[in-house]
């Protein structure tokens, strides 16, 4: 009972946020209409992540590393669209039996698994006076397996298997921002300061699982501290 519950409250956070990415979408649509001074960012980013694995999985969280770069159009003053390369840090802390996967089930350790990952975000902006801004956003997440291991040693080798982890992931993203106006103090082209706070979790399976056997899928919680150039 508690998984499904679980696993609602995750469905329900996904779904929300892809019907938010709808109605922004719309709201871009009329961007050529409302639009004011349009203009294209350069940002830089790095931070914590805490993650673990959801659906037929008891493991804890693990905490590695996030960072990486992105480019943030502007429509208007409300409406943005960021693009994003960052590399990411994913997996969890598990026990013999945590994971309910056959050729998991025995295992135990800390998993780690690095991503480049390429969200696309789609953000709602608000200005909170002269110096701070607020912004909420959503949006896809495509990600490449770069290393997959389990307590330094590689999971293939563990499990015998060739590709354990999906070498590819598709995520949801959804999240928001504060960023701090540096203009008054004419910093040349670094104007913002970010702190950015976000979740993610994987639309597909983390592992190479058979029909008959039970889904595993990445979640993640990211926090990061990043600064912004106008270009």
């Amino acid at each position: 009972m508690k998984d499904d519950t679980q696993k609602n409250s995750m469905w329900k956070c996904l779904s929300y946020a892809l019907n938010s990415t709808l109605v922004l979408l719309l709201f871009f649509s009329l961007g050529p209409h409302l639009s004011e001074a349009q203009e294209v960012t350069v940002g830089l980013k790095g931070g914590l992540s805490q993650s673990t694995f959801v659906d037929n999985s008891s493991a804890g969280f693990a905490t590695g590393i996030t960072g990486g770069g992105y480019f943030r159009y502007d429509i208007n003053s409300a409406f943005s669209v960021q693009t994003e390369a960052i590399f990411n840090f994913k997996g969890a802390d598990a026990k013999s039996g945590d994971l309910s996967a056959p050729f998991l089930r025995d295992l135990s350790g800390e998993y780690e698994i690095r991503y480049l990952e390429f969200p696309v975000l789609f953000k709602l902006n608000a200005p909170l006076g002269e110096v701070f801004h607020a912004s909420l956003y959503t949006g896809p997440q495509l990600g490449f397996k770069t290393q997959d291991e389990l307590d330094g040693q590689r999971l293939d080798e563990l499990t015998n298997n060739t590709n354990t982890v999906v070498p590819i992931e598709f995520s949801g993203v959804i999240g928001g921002d504060l960023a701090v106006s540096l203009e008054s103090f004419e910093l040349g082209p670094l104007n913002r300061i970010v702190v950015d706070g976000r979740y993610t979790l994987g639309l597909t399976n983390t592992f190479e699982i058979s029909d008959e056997s039970p889904s595993i899928r990445n979640a993640s919680f990211l926090g990061t501290l990043g600064v912004e150039f106008s270009i």
